[in-house]
């Protein structure tokens, strides 16, 4: 993908999310808007690779027009990690064996769960930095501690699960994603609209590393089970000291699944409630369907899209 051969007339969306934003991939557009996806997703990722896929390729195309750009940004779970490392700067990270958990694949349409990579290596398919510095977007959440190194896991990753996380810091990390992606689109004049995965402002967290709004029962296809956020603390009520970053949110360029039981929902409330068939199989019980992700495009993303943006009108 060579950000740089782009047509200055054709109509760029930028999106980035985990593994729940396959789903941009099947946005589909009449052949004549002349729209392209780049869809920067990947299963496992933090808020922090979300955000900083997208600046990082909006700068690429800082000569794009304004008006040919359209940004998504799904979030993910707030516990979700993902570091800067480098080889050189100090002793755990110079014992790290970044061989073993490097991915060499830098572009594909599959998710990969060996995740070290800058992000011009998925858009470009190039190597621009050098090779023996080992620097790299390294995520914390996606390491199988039985298959990957178990140096890694033992004495970086869940060091920092063990002694560093909390919800606290988690929510303020998510809080000052957020604003960095809604001050760049703002600043620079890009439209977009934010999204999550499941609702993230509700405290739902029951494991350290991952939250859960809803449940897929595999033995009966037809039936999910939806939490009732309504019996739960809201995060900004828990850490009251996070409202000052909280009260910079412009929510009017979110969109939430919002009804009585949630008001903040995400792509999983909408799949779940619009079901059945739209979320879950007894394969993977965790994520929406194909059909939910095509369905979910083309009755949500797709006319929001166009009201803000004003494609494919004559």
């Amino acid at each position: 993908m060579n950000l740089y051969n782009i047509n200055s007339n054709t109509k760029v969306i930028i999106t980035s999310g985990c593994s729940y934003s396959g789903l941009f991939g099947e946005i589909w557009f009449p052949p004549n808007m002349n729209i392209r996806v780049i869809n920067l997703g990947e299963g496992g990722r933090s808020n922090k690779w979300i955000v900083n896929s997208i600046i990082y390729t909006l700068e690429q195309l800082k000569n794009h027009p304004r008006e040919n750009i359209f940004v998504i940004g799904m979030l993910s779970s707030i516990d979700r990690q993902d570091l800067i490392v480098d080889k050189t700067s100090n002793e755990v990270q110079t014992d790290l064996d970044f061989e073993e958990f490097a991915d060499p694949i830098f572009f594909t349409e599959k998710f990969s769960y060996r995740q070290y990579k800058w992000y011009n290596q998925r858009l470009e398919n190039i190597n621009i930095y050098d090779r023996d510095r080992k620097t790299g977007l390294l995520s914390l959440t996606n390491i199988d501690r039985n298959v990957e190194s178990g140096y890694f896991f033992e004495k970086f990753a869940g060091l920092y699960y063990m002694y560093f996380h909390s919800n606290l810091l988690a929510f303020e990390s998510t809080l000052t994603n957020i604003l960095s992606l809604q001050s760049y689109c703002k600043l620079n004049e890009c439209r977009y609209l934010i999204m999550t995965w499941q609702d993230i402002f509700y405290n739902t967290s029951y494991h350290p590393f991952f939250m859960v709004g809803q449940s897929f029962d595999p033995n009966d296809p037809t039936r999910v089970s939806l939490c009732d956020y309504r019996t739960m603390a809201r995060r900004i009520d828990m850490y009251p000291e996070m409202r000052y970053l909280f009260n910079q949110i412009d929510f009017t360029e979110w969109w939430f699944n919002s009804t009585d039981r949630c008001e903040t929902g995400g792509l999983a409330d909408w799949c779940i409630e619009n079901g059945p068939g739209l979320f879950g199989t007894t394969e993977d019980f965790i994520h929406p369907t194909a059909s939910g992700n095509r369905k979910f495009a083309a009755q949500v993303l797709v006319p929001i899209i166009c009201q803000k943006t004003g494609w494919g009108r004559p």
